[in-house]
């Protein structure tokens, strides 16, 4: 994403922004998949609360960086077109 974020940014391409931007859905996926399957785990063995809320802190980075490439293609279609759009 962050690959072709920066190729949207340099090269003002509305199609590469839209497919970066629709790849954010499949990582919120992902990362509130695993996040609850974690929880669940936790909840049948408290000893894993340490290692387990490290990991938690390691899974919300990747998706705050899909967000953050979501956003900066949402800001180049916004730049080229002058109207707010959603892209995901």
């Amino acid at each position: 994403m962050v690959k072709n974020m920066i190729k949207t940014f340099e090269t003002s391409e509305m199609d590469i922004a839209k497919i970066t931007a629709a790849e954010n859905d499949r990582i919120d996926e992902l990362f509130h998949m695993t996040w609850f399957e974690l929880t669940g785990m936790l909840i049948e063995n408290p000893t894993m609360i340490n290692n387990a809320s490290h990991l938690l802190f390691v899974l919300r980075y990747p998706e705050r960086v899909g967000n953050h490439a979501s956003n900066i293609c949402k800001s180049v279609v916004c730049a080229l077109t002058a109207e707010r759009v959603e892209l995901n």
